[in-house]
């Protein structure tokens, strides 16, 4: 267990009252007592440290307001005003740039040649008379979804989501992203089985204005300022 730095904590800081509340401080001392078994195990490990309870109190006390002064001076220093953010936002617009995404549905029939209804060969042929009743009817194969696929989405009329470059099967990703919106795809193999694709829409790429990403740059930017601060008053301490 760590315990506080006994050294200083006999003259208590004048900044400590103001900065620390005791509520603070006793619950600090809570939870370091909460660790042992009872009083007596906790009292023989504070006498050990050199500390009885109201030193450890004050030297909570202590701690507990050079951390807060401490981080009073980083967030003082950390602060990131809107130019700021602005000038990162217009020499990073790659990085609040969304790729090309598409909202795709499918119908799945899984492989399995341990069962002749699941051998490829009959999967072929259920997915061949599916093909033929929804090639060139998106909403059709939406409709043929609920009892033919075997995929989870089936609960949703097929629908996967609106997603990006590879985050389907490569098999599926290589024939979405080449596809015209409103089309149906032919019968596509991946590790799972054989799939009908329905490319429903097609969302351009995109960069999101400052507005749009002000609050995220503020943070990441404040997150960096924090982290060299305290680094450096840490290595001048």
């Amino acid at each position: 267990m760590n315990w506080p730095s006994v050294s200083g904590y006999y003259s208590r800081p004048t900044f400590a009252h103001e900065m620390v509340p005791e509520a603070s401080v006793e619950q600090a001392f809570k939870q370091l007592a909460a660790g042992f078994d009872d009083d007596e195990a906790f009292d023989k490990t504070l006498a050990y440290n050199g500390l009885d309870r109201s030193s450890l109190r004050e030297a909570l006390w202590y701690d507990l307001s050079v951390e807060a002064a401490l981080e009073q001076v980083v967030s003082k220093q950390a602060e990131v005003s809107e130019e700021e953010a602005e000038i990162y936002y217009l020499q990073h617009q790659e990085r609040f740039t969304l790729p090309e995404t598409r909202t795709v549905c499918h119908i799945l029939n899984t492989v399995n040649d341990d069962f002749p209804d699941n051998s490829t060969e009959q999967v072929r042929a259920r997915m061949d008379k599916l093909h033929t009743q929804c090639a060139s009817d998106g909403q059709r194969l939406k409709q043929l979804v609920m009892r033919h696929s075997e995929c989870p989405s089936a609960m949703k009329e097929g629908v996967i989501g609106r997603v990006k470059p590879g985050q389907l099967y490569p098999q599926l990703d290589t024939v979405l992203f080449a596809m015209a919106e409103g089309a149906v795809s032919e019968i596509i193999q991946s590790e799972v089985g054989l799939h009908i694709i329905y490319c429903e829409a097609i969302h351009s790429a995109e960069t999101l204005s400052f507005a749009k990403v002000k609050e995220k740059v503020h943070s990441m930017l404040e997150r960096k300022k924090r982290a060299t601060v305290l680094k450096q008053r840490l290595g001048r301490a």
